[in-house]
């Protein structure tokens, strides 16, 4: 059987989800898709490209950094990424994510959830015998 890659745990008041990637990039990728697929009902072709660039101390940070900043791009211009071409690397001690994401502009009036913030409680990423898994809580 095949794993998903994510899987909603019961939490209160939140939203609890594990994140699963073979390598760092789709761990991150899948986060991503994770968020939107909670959010977002219909997805669409994507008609707009936006570069992204974030820099943290630490790859968890990052992580959540990056899932932050996807909710922002939605609850400012409404954007939701369907297509990810990103890179994470250590350059100089910190940790980068870069690339573009394609995104199409949401027309529902609301999402499925309304998810406000990637939260660092309880928060985890490890490597693990598959690849990688993070445990998030959305707030919502």
């Amino acid at each position: 059987m095949k794993k998903s890659f994510y899987k909603q745990f019961e939490t209160t008041g939140d939203i609890g989800v594990y994140i699963y990637g073979k390598g760092i990039k789709e761990l991150f990728i899948n986060g991503g898709q994770a968020l939107f697929d909670l959010m977002v009902r219909k997805r669409r072709k994507a008609t707009e490209k936006k570069e992204i660039k974030l820099n943290a101390e630490s790859l968890q940070r990052l992580f959540i950094i990056w899932l932050n900043e996807l909710i922002f791009l939605f609850d400012t211009y409404g954007l939701v990424a369907s297509r990810y071409d990103i890179k994470v690397f250590e350059e100089s001690g910190s940790y980068v994510l870069s690339g573009s994401i394609m995104c199409f502009t949401n027309d529902e009036s609301k999402g499925s959830v309304l998810i406000k913030a990637a939260t660092y409680h309880n928060f985890f990423l490890k490597e693990t015998e598959d690849g990688y898994e993070a445990r998030v809580l959305f707030d919502i």
